[in-house]
């Protein structure tokens, strides 16, 4: 009987957090660690994250989820905040335990899983509720400082993509957008929260290496006439050289026109124009 042996070593490759070992077990030994829960409801994370070493695990998945680190076989780790039978989830043990450090990696677009966990699948409204009131009950300032700041960038991501999604699943009518709740692009502060959309866009999009699927031709290709006129204020540079098959053009609309249709002979059959796309700059009345 091999279990207690098997069941040791698994043990010590999460208490050391150890990827390269856990990878070993799971590929080359066929031990299924990957998607593990024991009896108390704590999947592998929240395992890890009840050890001294988590901070050494999580900065390995962020490195492979900001595509730093190329691994040949990667585990399949669920960053889903689920949680336990003690509805905590891996990051608030890692709260309970006071590991600011791994904390800050976990919540940290620049190294760690931040782009994963801003997405609501990964952590949704609940999860983050009692993240907060876990690190408020514990008074520790840092990690408060750590939470404000992966709550802002949250926010506005979550807003930025709503806004300019490369592949909206769904059309969603200009009102709906303009009308959040968390940042409105109505009212008075309107202009300050587009402001700060732009920003967001042109500190991330560009450099975000495929994590941040938005596009400003979005909303010109959905048609939202006030969205695009807000941005265009706030920082008209966001809608500058999109991407395009020709070269030194600021915008490159596809026209799904049938100008066969046009009433006037001169409006149809132009030279050149056939499937060629324009090349168009728009300006806000």
């Amino acid at each position: 009987d091999v279990s207690i042996f098997r069941d040791l070593v698994i043990a010590k490759a999460i208490h050391f957090a150890s990827y390269d070992a856990l990878c070993w077990l799971q590929f080359d030994c066929d031990m299924h660690v990957q998607h593990v829960i024991d009896p108390q409801g704590n999947t592998l994370l929240h395992q890890i994250a009840m050890h001294p070493h988590a901070l050494r695990f999580i900065k390995t998945l962020g490195k492979i989820e900001l595509n730093e680190l190329r691994v040949e076989e990667r585990l399949e780790v669920r960053l889903h905040c689920r949680l336990n039978n003690n509805r905590k989830s891996w990051l608030e043990i890692l709260v309970d335990r006071g590991n600011i450090k791994a904390l800050d990696a976990a919540l940290s677009p620049n190294q760690g899983l931040g782009w994963s966990l801003a997405r609501k699948s990964l952590l949704n409204d609940e999860a983050l509720r009692l993240l907060q009131d876990a690190i408020k009950k514990s008074r520790d300032n840092v990690m408060q400082m750590i939470l404000d700041s992966f709550v802002k960038f949250r926010t506005t991501s979550q807003r930025c993509s709503q806004c300019m999604d490369e592949v909206p699943t769904e059309k969603e009518s200009e009102d709906v957008l303009l009308e959040d709740t968390l940042l409105p692009l109505k009212g008075g502060k309107a202009e300050q929260n587009a402001q700060l959309i732009a920003r967001f866009y042109s500190d991330w999009g560009p450099a975000s290496k495929g994590r941040f699927g938005c596009d400003p031709a979005t909303i010109m290709r959905l048609g939202y006439s006030e969205l695009f006129i807000l941005f265009w204020k706030a920082d008209a540079r966001i809608f500058k050289n999109q991407r395009c098959l020709c070269k030194n053009r600021d915008f490159f609309w596809k026209s799904r026109e049938n100008r066969e249709e046009f009433c006037q002979p001169e409006l149809a059959d132009i030279e050149g124009r056939g499937n060629v796309h324009d090349n168009r700059k728009p300006r806000p009345d």
